[in-house]
Formats: C-alpha cells, structure tokens, sequence
C-alpha cells in the first residue's frame, strides 16, 4: 500500500513538472522575443571572460577575453575561448561589447575578429586598448570598425536597445552592459567591485 501511495506521488509530481515546464515554454514563446544566454569562457576561471546573448535572430558578444596559461601547459602562449559557434554564425553578430581594457576582456578579440567582422564598441580607453591588440595582429591590423560609447549611450538594434553604465574596476573607463529585451534586462557587469560610492573620476589622456 505504501508503494502504490509512493509511485502515485511521484507519477503527480512527475505530472506537475511537466505541466509547469509546458506552461513557461509557452510563456516565453508567446512574447515578442526569444532569448538564450550562454558562456564561452569565465565561469570557474581566471580570465578568458566571454559571454553570448541570443536575442531573436541577433547575437550580441559580451567580452572577448584570454586566459594565461597555467605551469604545466607548456609552449602554450595564451588561452583562448572556443569561438565556433560565433564563426559559423557571424552573420548574426550585432557587435561586441567590451566591459574594460584588460586582456581578460578584450585579448581574443583578434582571434575573434580574424574569422567575424563585427563592430565593437567600448569607452575610449578600452578602444585604444583594443586596437593595439588588435594591430598586433597581421589578420586583422587594418580593422577599423570600432565605436566609442560611454555611460550616456544607448543603441537599438532593432528592438533590443544596448545601454551602458560606469563601473568600479582598477582599470578606468569600466562599463557595464545592459539589453533591454521584452522579458526585461539583461545586465553584465563584466568584472567590477561593489562599493557603496562611485568615485567620479575622468581619466585625461592623450593617444597619438
């Protein structure tokens, strides 16, 4: 008797699930956008930061970082994400969105760039940062198709609006992304530090 009363919970638990699972795919299916959220690199990790977000048809690349090698990886220079998915469908890529210059965040860009020609879009400095990556490398050296933004920016991607916002990082210019999707935000903070006041300081450069 108690097995039958065991099997039958679980046979309506296993009903409910199923019942719950059906009513959120239709949920996300039955609004104007679909999205799917995935890592390349950076979870786990020191380094190599590089996050997808597919909304509809478009695909917006957060970071593009590297990793140093560890002691024992022998002869290895540096550590890049796996970025297939991104080169059989660069079509589809909106851009790339850089959080601040390290190379944990902008490092593979040129591996990035060699196979996709995307647009990317950073603060100043990371720009200038990632063009010397960038020309560092023969592939990709002429590339030139890099936009500066900062925290007053926001771009449409027909429908998904890209804003930004300052962050706290030892390096400056640090930005945070935000997508602005019908299923509400998708915020990337990149690697920033939570402090309880945002010094506001302006770097004063001058790039040759």
């Amino acid at each position: 008797m108690e097995k039958d009363s065991a099997e039958s919970e679980l046979t309506f638990q296993k009903k409910r699930a199923l019942k719950l699972y059906k009513q959120v795919e239709v949920t996300i299916r039955g609004k104007m956008n679909t999205i799917k959220l995935t890592t390349l690199g950076g979870v786990r990790e020191n380094g190599k930061n590089m996050y997808i977000a597919e909304i509809n048809d478009s695909i917006f690349v957060l970071d593009a970082g590297l990793k140093y090698p560890e002691n024992e990886q022998l002869g290895v220079d540096v550590v890049i994400p796996n970025m297939d998915y991104l080169f059989e469908n660069s079509d589809r890529i909106a851009g790339v969105f850089l959080t601040h210059g390290h190379a944990d965040a902008i490092g593979a860009l040129p591996y990035l760039l060699a196979e996709a020609k995307v647009p990317v879009f950073g603060s100043e400095l990371t720009i200038e940062l990632a063009k010397l990556f960038v020309k560092g490398n023969d592939s990709v050296k002429k590339f030139d198709d890099f936009h500066v933004i900062d925290e007053n920016t926001e771009i449409d991607f027909g429908g998904t609006v890209v804003s930004f916002f300052r962050t706290t990082h030892s390096i400056p210019e640090s930005l945070g992304v935000v997508l602005k999707t019908s299923e509400g935000n998708i915020v990337y903070t990149g690697i920033s530090s939570l402090t309880k006041r945002l010094v506001n300081l302006t770097l004063l450069t001058s790039v040759d």
